[in-house]
């Protein structure tokens, strides 16, 4: 019988040596039978979030807003954004993570937290990461993935350099001390 995972991070094993997703933190926001879905938090791009709004010739004011980095959320459709942000979604237009975590692909949500000044914190992402039916549950069952609750502070207060030795070790787990290979004792 199929169980989802989602929502959850995926912490990718330290043997995964895919490039793109490398020591990688993947926020998984949908999984079904159907497939999965998820953005990579731990990939700041050289992009800024104010080349974004200027090309899509959407208005924010804020500096420091525009001054944020864009993440690369995975190797799917690169150009298209997804926004993980902190509060409520009056349009439910987005997937809950936690009470106060949801991801969304809107357009419009984007919109409405911009002209929100007092929304909660938000990550841009281009970009995400995607699964075939059973692709991901082969991964996990090959080793490839942790799955791990997912929280807003790995998000968003942990340093991005740190987000996947930290996701670690709040589980109790040393990366740096995974072995492929059970030990005899």
């Amino acid at each position: 019988m199929f169980k989802s995972l989602a929502p959850a991070f995926l912490l990718a094993t330290p043997h995964l040596t895919d490039p793109n997703f490398k020591q990688a933190v993947v926020l998984l926001f949908a999984h079904s039978e159907d497939g999965a879905m998820g953005v990579v938090v731990n990939r700041p791009s050289q992009r800024f979030l104010r080349e974004v709004l200027d090309s899509a010739g959407l208005d924010c004011p804020e500096a420091t807003l525009r001054g944020q980095r864009v993440y690369s959320g995975g190797p799917v459709q690169s150009e298209s954004g997804w926004v993980v942000f902190e509060g409520d979604d009056p349009l439910r237009e987005s997937f809950e993570i936690t009470d106060s975590l949801r991801v969304t692909g809107s357009v419009d949500v984007f919109k409405a937290l911009l002209a929100n000044p007092s929304r909660g914190r938000l990550m841009f992402l281009l970009g995400y990461a995607g699964w075939s039916p059973g692709q991901l549950d082969a991964e996990i069952e090959a080793g490839s993935w942790l799955p791990v609750p997912a929280d807003a502070a790995t998000v968003f207060n942990v340093p991005v350099e740190e987000r996947w030795r930290s996701a670690y070790l709040a589980c109790g787990i040393d990366p740096n001390l995974w072995s492929l290979t059970a030990g005899v004792g």
